[in-house]
């Protein structure tokens, strides 16, 4: 029992860690689509 939560609770922080990575390489990329049309508009 004790495992399996262990085990799922390394599931839930390697998801969380992905999932922060995702949208923060969106959010950099949206920004800079931005910015780019921004600049050239």
């Amino acid at each position: 029992m004790s495992t399996n939560s262990c085990f799922a609770h390394q599931i839930n922080y390697v998801l969380a860690s992905n999932y922060t990575r995702f949208m923060h390489e969106m959010i950099f990329r949206l920004s800079e689509i931005v910015l780019k049309t921004a600049v050239f508009s």
